[in-house]
């Protein structure tokens, strides 16, 4: 029988946490046969830890014998752990810090060379935590994040897999549960507790599941066409509001998988896959000048609010942009949104390592967001040299992006957001360069752009990925060019040459990747996009 332990570390009574700690319990104990126990740190009585390290080689608190002891025992004994935690100034209570500093020894030891040896594998936990600062400034500001942040490092190092995450923003006007969110806490808790069951119950023959993954949409990185984050430069700023449209078509032709080392992929079949999507945009510009310099010329801050919408999801952004030199340009957004599914295609979706296929998540429950920061270096000749027939721009941009979901029903390693798969919770980075020659024509620019992205850090992965190589470099070589139709319509072509892993074993579809041992880098001729963009 698991064993489920419920930590309410609010000191009020009725405190959002507390009730959706409740609700946890109440179904863990109706939906399978769990023994369920609930503590509440505010009743225990206990000393605070005094860092005199005795308890490292004795195994034993100086302070023993009061409730701390009882608070590592249960901890101990538990199969799950479920911690609700309101953010007090950023973090966890300190009364909750308090109880684990006394209990280390019991959850962590450390090797001779100081390294931390977990002393608690195999269980797991599922975090609860509630602030007052409203969505989505609670994520931007570090609050139930912080939260989350610290009890991972806490738990981590003891062994403690944390399987869930439940944050609930803005309570300061809330002050009971709504009755979506108790049904929602209910399903998630009947699908852990089930999953335990499984987990805990012996096996007396392993069973293998063979499932054929259906196939989906591309499920290569989608080629980003959209044409807000330009370095062209721009030559006249007006103050006001501005309203545009900008429509994506991208096509990808079928390049079959082949094992081995560095190589290339020839395109197999132009019965491939396709992409769309528009984003309406509304922004408000600023223009302002330090002097007269030309250096100087066209300084702004604008505000670009838009809605990205596909036939399989839909993403609002926020996105601040200022340029204080006619050289540099730095933005700042964030964008959150929801899919569904399709005609087949899974376009929000969490990897299933056991059946090796991706399974849809539930729209406008679960989200995706991201929020990034991207500086800009830019150049035209004719800066130098003038004339209409002198301008050979050139480019620099660095993007830092954080990405992942929020509320999701499942134990989430992987994910797979519209057709980008291989996708996990961490911070990515994207490295372009642009040069191009502009001319006073229809065909008002051609170049070449080269771009370099992935993940910050390996150790965002799950280690049974760690064959696949998480941090991989995806490079792709871009030729483009822009016509420009009117004053108000323009578009955007563009040619993909782009890299992908290759992998030791043979295999003929993406759900199988992250499973393999990655061996090199496959090039291929990704896609063809066109970008269209009205101003109104």
């Amino acid at each position: 029988m698991p064993k489920i332990l419920i930590i309410k570390a609010s000191g009020r009574q009725n405190a959002i946490t507390s009730k959706i700690a409740d609700e946890f319990a109440l179904a863990s104990e109706t939906s399978e046969k769990n023994k369920v126990e609930e503590i509440d740190i505010h009743k225990l009585n206990f000393k605070p830890c005094i860092g005199c390290m005795s308890c490292r080689s004795s195994k034993k608190c100086i302070f023993s014998g009061d409730d701390a002891d009882l608070f590592g025992q249960k901890i101990q004994q538990a199969d799950l752990i479920v911690i609700a935690a309101p953010v007090y100034w950023g973090n966890m209570p300190g009364l909750l810090k308090a109880l684990f500093d006394r209990n280390v020894f019991c959850m962590m030891d450390e090797n001779r060379f100081g390294i931390p040896v977990p002393l608690l594998k195999g269980k797991k936990a599922v975090i609860i935590t509630a602030c007052t600062t409203p969505f989505p400034f609670n994520i931007l500001c570090r609050q139930t994040s912080g939260v989350a942040k610290a009890l991972k490092e806490i738990l981590g190092s003891s062994g403690i897999k944390i399987i869930s995450c439940i944050s609930v923003p803005g309570t300061k006007f809330r002050k009971e549960l709504f009755e979506k969110m108790k049904k929602s806490i209910k399903a998630k808790a009947c699908k852990i507790v089930k999953k335990l069951a499984v987990f805990i119950i012996p096996l007396a023959l392993p069973v293998f599941l063979a499932v054929q993954a259906p196939v989906s949409a591309n499920a290569q990185e989608a080629a980003s066409t959209e044409t807000e984050k330009s370095a062209q430069p721009k030559t006249s700023i007006e103050k006001g509001w501005g309203f545009s449209a900008v429509t994506d078509f991208a096509y990808y032709p079928k390049s079959d998988f082949k094992k081995g080392g560095t190589h290339f992929a020839p395109v197999t079949s132009l019965a491939g896959n396709t992409e769309m999507r528009t984003t309406l945009h509304a922004a408000y510009t600023v223009p302002f000048s330090f002097s007269d310099n030309p250096l100087f010329e066209g300084c702004n801050f604008s505000v670009d609010t838009a809605l990205e919408l596909t036939p399989i999801s839909i993403m609002p952004k926020l996105k601040f942009s200022i340029t204080p030199a006619a050289f540099f340009n730095f933005q700042a957004g964030a964008n959150i949104g929801t899919a569904w599914e399709l005609t087949g295609i899974k376009s929000l979706s969490w990897y299933n390592s056991t059946k090796v296929e991706y399974e849809q998540m539930n729209a406008f429950e679960t989200w995706y967001y991201q929020m990034w920061i991207c500086s800009t270096l830019m150049f035209d000749t004719a800066a130098i040299f003038p004339g209409d027939w002198n301008h050979i721009v050139m480019a620099a941009s660095w993007e830092l992006n954080y990405s992942g979901l929020l509320n999701e029903d499942s134990e989430c390693d992987l994910f797979q957001w519209q057709t980008a798969d291989g996708q996990t919770e961490g911070a990515k980075y994207v490295s372009s360069y642009l040069i191009g020659y502009q001319m006073p024509l229809k065909l008002s620019l051609i170049g070449v752009q080269a771009e370099f992205s992935g993940y910050m850090h390996k150790s965002d992965f799950a280690d049974k990925y760690d064959k696949y190589e998480g941090d991989f470099m995806k490079v792709s070589v871009n030729p483009l060019c822009q016509i420009d139709l009117s004053e108000k319509d323009s578009i955007f072509l563009l040619a993909r040459i782009s890299s992908r892993r290759s992998f030791k074993e043979k295999h003929t579809k993406t759900e199988q990747e992250p499973l393999l041992t990655k061996s090199g880098r496959e090039w291929i001729f990704d896609c063809v996009a066109c970008s269209w963009t009205h101003k109104f």
